[in-house]
């Protein structure tokens, strides 16, 4: 099985490379290398996309202007999929990583699952979801084989404070004995998926190629902020200063409802919040 992988230097695409390089049955697997590829350059992506038997979409971007959140996460989206429908094979499954942030929050903490409407409350999960209804698209029009992973919070070693993990920026604070802000009085959830957790969902898809879904990559378990830094309290063994930030969290809540990926996956996270917030505790502090 020939494999490549966008963003595959990335916080996911790294531990997933090395799995995947790790499995017997992945002949190759090859990285986007963005000195030869352009995301936005169909024809750039003839020899990334030719002879691949699964490509994992996992480029993306976060915290920067809303064109450019629009433009890499969903203009590049359809520019990988034409230069598969142009150059590469007809059965050429693109495996996309998505997010919850297609839904809307809850007011209550309540399961999402994935019959719910996709309402997205900010630019990024919009660009997620405009990309997975392109990815369904060329689908009907042209065969395209998909499976769209909709991941709640990824955190774990790599993760990069103040940029992609509210667990890597509570560390940070409080390591440098700094207040954290909390929404709402903390009260707030969210359901945090530790990375390797994701890289075995990712590995599981490939022997379901004839699977063509949208399933939740999510534990089911919501964990308030103030849960979370009571736990990396602990862990940390000192004292979490936490102050009231600016804004509401009435209604906000996201848990993903995880059940449909354990019936077409066989998926089921594996590690535990607090097993994981050791981990990376340890890791980004270098202990």
């Amino acid at each position: 099985m020939k494999v490549g992988i966008t963003g595959q230097t990335g916080f996911i695409g790294t531990p997933l490379s090395k799995a995947l390089n790790a499995r017997p049955n992945v002949t190759s697997c090859e990285p986007f290398d963005r000195k030869k590829y352009n995301l936005l350059d169909v024809k750039s992506m003839k020899n990334f996309v030719k002879d691949k038997d699964v490509i994992f979409h996992l480029a993306g971007k976060v915290r920067t202007s809303n064109a450019e959140i629009l433009n890499v996460n969903t203009i590049g989206t359809l520019k990988l999929l034409e230069a598969i429908r142009a150059y590469s094979r007809k059965n050429t499954k693109i495996i996309f990583a998505s997010s919850l942030q297609v839904y809307s929050h809850t007011v209550k903490p309540i399961k999402i699952n994935e019959g719910q409407p996709s309402r997205p409350e900010n630019v990024f999960g919009l660009s997620k979801k405009l990309a997975e209804d392109l990815i369904k698209e060329y689908h009907e029009e042209h065969g395209i084989p998909y499976l769209i992973c909709r991941l709640s919070n990824v955190y774990g070693p790599g993760c990069r404070p103040h940029f992609n993990s509210v667990i890597a920026t509570f560390i940070d604070l409080i390591s440098k004995n700094k207040r954290v802000p909390v929404y709402g009085g903390g009260k707030q959830t969210r359901d945090y998926i530790y990375v390797d957790d994701v890289v075995d969902a990712f590995a599981k898809s490939l022997a379901r190629p004839g699977l063509n879904d949208t399933l939740n990559i999510c534990t089911g378990v919501g964990t308030s902020a103030n849960e979370l830094a009571g736990m990396l309290e602990k862990i940390m063994k000192t004292k979490v200063k936490k102050e009231q930030a600016k804004g509401t969290a009435s209604g906000d809540n996201l848990i993903g409802d995880p059940s449909r990926a354990r019936t077409k996956l066989g998926f089921k996270c594996k590690v535990a919040i607090k097993d994981g917030l050791k981990t990376t505790v340890a890791a980004q502090l270098g202990g």
